[in-house]
């Protein structure tokens, strides 16, 4: 079970068997603890799930750690023992079954065999000995300091480790946090790029503009030019004659020559007609003198 799973659910206080060594199927005389969970489930720096636990320093392995009922934990609770041993183990001895917590000079075991406990003082002096119980007791007092030398190495570790998830945590925090700020950067050069390439199409549409208008005023100035000199042209077309008909009342086609012409006839049909036509104001004829 991973870290994640364990949080899900189990939540921080929830009753446990702990095992800060090995388990009993390991070992039989394996430690174990009636507890409850003091943290979250997080990884070790050696990428295990752990979770720290009441009564105990370190961290332990979550593969160690079991969760129980209420109930369950109660009864284990109840009948918890001291389980010390002798600091010099005899043939035959096992750990003393005394209540947890007995506080008594001598420990004992199922067997009635008894070695001494840490001597409690009595007062403000520590209380004399007899040689054989003051042997015991320093015996036994150098088996608890080496314990607690453990304890404080497990304490030390413990922190080594917690120093340890902080730093990860800070240095996967500040890789993710310089990975945002480089995708920013990337995402504002690529706006950047863009906005260059949009200003320089603007650029380009203003001039294909500009040309364009230049394009229209010029054809806008032909197009008049041509429509004045139409206008000339069909200004200087001459107005035509278009009598029909002759001095007789024999109707033609239209004379097609000019309204002033000077010929004493008329002339019709692409020239294919001519007629004498009656004319109230008719021409003359250009003289020399007048042709010249």
């Amino acid at each position: 079970m991973n870290a994640e799973q364990w949080n899900a659910l189990y939540p921080v206080g929830t009753p446990v068997f702990a095992y800060p060594g090995f388990r009993p199927e390991d070992d039989r005389n394996a430690r174990r603890l009636v507890t409850r969970t003091r943290t979250e489930a997080q990884l070790s720096a050696s990428g295990d799930p752990v979770v720290w636990v009441d009564g105990e320093g370190s961290y332990i392995c979550l593969t160690h750690v079991d969760a129980v009922s209420e109930s369950v934990w109660q009864a284990a609770k109840d009948s918890e023992v001291c389980g010390a041993r002798e600091p010099e183990p005899r043939t035959g001895t096992s750990p003393c079954v005394l209540p947890a917590g007995h506080g008594g000079l001598k420990h004992q075991d199922k067997w009635t065999n008894q070695w001494p406990a840490l001597p409690v003082p009595v007062g403000d002096q520590p209380q004399p000995l007899d040689d054989e119980v003051d042997a015991d007791a320093v015996a036994a007092r150098a088996a608890q300091v080496i314990s607690n030398m453990g304890g404080e190495i497990r304490e030390l570790t413990h922190q080594r480790d917690r120093y340890r998830l902080a730093w990860q945590s800070a240095s996967f925090r500040a890789e993710a946090r310089g990975e945002g700020i480089l995708r920013v950067v990337k995402d504002r050069e690529s706006y950047q790029q863009w906005l260059k390439q949009a200003e320089a199409r603007v650029a380009e549409l203003e001039a294909e503009r500009h040309t364009t208008n230049e394009a229209l005023t010029d054809a806008a100035e032909t197009l008049r030019a041509n429509r004045d000199r139409i206008a000339e042209l069909e200004a200087q077309q001459p107005t035509l004659c278009g009598r029909t008909r002759d001095i007789s009342g024999t109707e033609y086609p239209p004379c097609e020559l000019r309204a002033d012409h000077w010929q004493a006839y008329c002339r019709g049909n692409g020239g294919r007609s001519y007629f004498l036509s009656i004319a109230s104001n008719q021409p003359t004829a250009p003289t020399e003198e007048t042709a010249s």
